[in-house]
C-alpha cells in the first residue's frame, strides 16, 4: 500500500511541474530567447570589432 501511494505522489508531483510549466513556460522561453540574442549580438559586436582592429 505504501508503494501505490508513493506512485500517487509522484504522479501529483509530474502534475504540479507540468501546471507550472504550463504558467510560467511562455515567460521561460522569453527569458531564454532574449539571453540567447544578447549572446549573439555581443558575438557579432566581439567579431566586428576584432576585424576592424579595435581589440
Amino acid at each position: 500500500m505504501p508503494h501505490l501511494e508513493l506512485n500517487y505522489n509522484i504522479a501529483d508531483f509530474y502534475q504540479v511541474i507540468e501546471d507550472l510549466l504550463n504558467a510560467f513556460g511562455p515567460i521561460l522561453y522569453f527569458v531564454i530567447g532574449v539571453g540567447l540574442a544578447v549572446l549573439v549580438i555581443s558575438g557579432i559586436a566581439h567579431i566586428i570589432a576584432r576585424i576592424r582592429g579595435d581589440e
